[in-house]
């Protein structure tokens, strides 16, 4: 498949220890859709309501690489904090002594039971979540990431998910299946009112094949998001966790798209098109309020 060559930086073990001296996290700006050969890193919280056609978005299907984009970010925050005494973390890309030193708030995704601390420090970087430091900045106790929702502490449904995240601003969703790592970043609050809703800002993602799969939905009939009471989803039928995550389903393709054929969309992010969540996770993007 497109992403089948593109786990190497995961699977080298990125790390990052973070240490006092880190600014806090920064309001985005907004950036056209990212390519990652460009000079500036992606910020992917605030693309414009307009994507680039699927034709497009499968030929810089190899600039869609998260372990890339956090690569990216590491090498401008390095760079930017260069000049001054701002305290820096190591992040390493990679064996051999190499690697990039660049800030990071404290530990990102912190204690969560879907992603590894290594893959919790780089989807920190690859999302754009993470604020450059400044010269003489100094120590924040501010996390770049806020947890809303378990299914191991807060109960194994959707009603329980929305009980704790309809309204909460943008969100980062997490799930474990089938042994793969994927979920999906929501530019829009969750609701549950069975209308779709949310911007083309929105996108899943994949961990285990180190991609971010962009949302094309355009038009008066795009679905970018939708929630009911017991389903809340990605595209109509991109993603859908339903109930008590036993019977949940993914069908990319739809409102989210690479490129992918038909049988390989149905099983690209849980290795089944219907599937049993061992975990999700809802991440509100900043401090907990």
């Amino acid at each position: 498949g497109v992403a089948s060559q593109q786990g190497v930086a995961l699977q080298q073990g990125w790390t990052a220890t973070a240490q006092p001296g880190e600014s806090p996290m920064a309001p985005a700006a907004s950036v056209q859709p990212p390519l990652l050969n460009s000079r500036s890193p992606p910020d992917f919280r605030s693309l414009p309501d307009s994507c680039p056609s699927p034709g497009s978005l499968v030929e810089a299907v190899r600039d869609l690489s998260l372990s890339g984009a956090a690569m990216l970010q590491a090498n401008l925050r390095a760079t930017e904090a260069g000049g001054g005494g701002a305290s820096l973390s190591s992040f390493s890309s990679g064996g051999g002594g190499g690697g990039v030193e660049c800030a990071l708030p404290s530990e990102p995704f912190e204690h969560s039971a879907v992603l590894s601390p290594a893959e919790a420090r780089m989807l920190l970087l690859a999302l754009g979540l993470a604020a450059s430091p400044t010269p003489h900045s100094r120590a924040s106790t501010a996390s770049a990431t806020s947890l809303l929702y378990s299914s191991r502490a807060h109960g194994r449904s959707v009603s329980a998910l929305h009980a704790r995240c309809d309204g909460k601003g943008q969100t980062l969703v997490l799930v474990r299946a089938n042994g793969h790592v994927f979920g999906g970043f929501a530019s829009t609050a969750w609701n549950r009112t069975g209308v779709q809703f949310g911007t083309p800002a929105s996108f899943l993602f994949s961990v285990t094949h180190d991609i971010r799969i962009p949302c094309v939905a355009s038009g008066a009939e795009q679905c970018c998001l939708w929630a009911s009471d017991d389903c809340i989803a990605f595209g109509g039928s991109d993603l859908r966790l339903v109930g008590d995550f036993g019977q949940c389903s993914s069908q990319l393709e739809q409102s989210y798209s690479i490129g992918l054929l038909r049988d390989e969309a149905d099983v690209f992010l849980a290795g089944a098109r219907t599937f049993a969540c061992e975990t999700v996770e809802v991440w509100a993007l900043g401090p907990a309020s």
